[in-house]
């Protein structure tokens, strides 16, 4: 009431009326600006901040695949020591074995050179009693027959008992007549006795 006597004419306070409903207007539209720009930081807020919780989603899902990953590839390169260990194994075991067969190689090359040395041998030992057959062939060739060679055994073997007859009976005739005294020489031979 004090406020509204300080004008001295209606038109005054009308004017002071308009005046104080304009920046009543102006503070209620700034006022209403104030709040839009309040709401609309206010959405772009929950909207960075869903961003951000899908962001954040999305990093620690790549970080979960990330250890994961790091985890397989820690498995794999474990598997990949442990063949690269089988495989230096392998290598001393495959230049053991060959050295082993080299060596073995050698040994067997020098026993094959030593063995075609001892046919080589065996085989002019073999030319030469082919050779020396084939002179006793030759020499055989010029022998009689078989049935003439027997026939020459038999009349040998007649010619032999003949002769061993002849001298058995000369042996007895000379002992009877040159030692009659002989103890037991009659009984040697009765067929003289008479």
């Amino acid at each position: 009431m004090e406020g509204i006597l300080q004008y001295s004419s209606p038109s005054e306070l009308h004017d002071a009326y308009s005046h104080f409903q304009l920046k009543a207007t102006e503070c209620a539209h700034e006022l209403f600006l104030k709040w839009k720009e309040f709401e609309d930081s206010r959405a772009a807020s929950e909207t960075e901040k869903f961003s951000l919780e899908r962001c954040l989603s999305e990093v620690l899902r790549e970080r979960d695949e990330a250890r994961a990953q790091a985890d397989d590839l820690r498995d794999k390169y474990e598997d990949l020591q442990a063949v690269r260990d089988r495989l230096v194994k392998s290598k001393s075991d495959i230049s053991h074995q060959y050295d082993t067969y080299v060596a073995a190689l050698k040994t067997s090359l020098e026993e094959s050179e030593q063995q075609s040395r001892d046919l080589k041998v065996g085989l002019d030992s073999s030319q030469q009693l082919l050779a020396d057959l084939e002179k006793q062939l030759e020499q055989l060739s010029l022998r009689p027959p078989p049935e003439v060679v027997i026939e020459r055994i038999k009349e040998g073997q007649k010619f032999k008992d003949l002769l061993i007859d002849n001298t058995v009976s000369i042996m007895k005739t000379f002992s009877l007549k040159v030692y009659p005294e002989f103890p037991g020489i009659h009984s040697m031979f009765p067929e003289f006795v008479g």
